[in-house]
């Protein structure tokens, strides 16, 4: 079994991700903020004093899905422990 390759991102070149998770973050998110995303990403790990994180691209993912429900005032749903569902757009 092949392994997909993982390229380093960020500042400090230590996030990694494959080419097309890269992509995918700038599909989701332009890439101003995937770039800004990534940035913090890189500045963060070598602080973290916890277990470091499996996967970057999910990390970022989850970062990103934070940011937007903060940012559309949902933050209530996520108190509440109700799931948060994506508005679809037909």
């Amino acid at each position: 079994m092949s392994s997909k390759p993982l390229f380093k991102y960020g500042i400090l070149q230590n996030v990694f991700l494959t080419p097309r998770q890269y992509e995918e973050l700038l599909t989701k998110l332009g890439r101003v903020k995937a770039e800004k995303y990534i940035d913090e990403l890189s500045t963060y790990i070598p602080n973290r004093t916890k277990r470091p994180y499996k996967n970057h691209f999910a990390v970022i993912l989850q970062w990103w899905l934070k940011d937007r429900r903060d940012d559309d005032g949902l933050e209530a749903a996520v108190d509440d422990k109700e799931p948060y569902v994506r508005p679809t757009t037909r």
